[in-house]
């Protein structure tokens, strides 16, 4: 089942619904949320396709599992985790954590993701 998340700032900003994970009938995908630096919104898109570009301006994007405020400090690993990936083939885990991450409109790491609901 997947799940239904919000990114919210305290700067104000607001994503719309973003329906991560996957569903029932999605089971060869895995979506997660990425940064277009570009367009300044943060997109969903298929984990296991290796995303590397925005679909609506097709620029670099940054999977927000890279963008985590203390992504390098050991406090980060002591948060709960929002998404996880792991499979046995060449894809690489994506993990998530229950922190602040960085906000595509005022740049600061205040950014959290919030569960709003489940999805299939």
């Amino acid at each position: 089942m997947g799940k239904l998340y919000r990114a919210e700032c305290t700067c104000g900003y607001k994503s719309g619904q973003l329906f991560l994970q996957c569903g029932m009938i999605t089971l060869e995908q895995f979506f997660v949320p990425a940064l277009c630096k570009e367009c300044k919104i943060i997109v969903v898109v298929n984990y296991l396709q290796n995303p590397t570009t925005c679909p609506n301006c097709s620029k670099k994007i940054v999977l927000y599992n890279e963008l985590a405020v203390d992504i390098e400090n050991q406090s980060v690993k002591k948060c709960k985790k929002l998404l996880d990936y792991h499979n046995s083939k060449n894809v690489r885990d994506f993990i998530m954590w229950d922190t602040f991450y960085l906000c595509p409109k005022c740049g600061k790491y205040q950014l959290v993701f919030k569960l709003v609901g489940f999805w299939d």
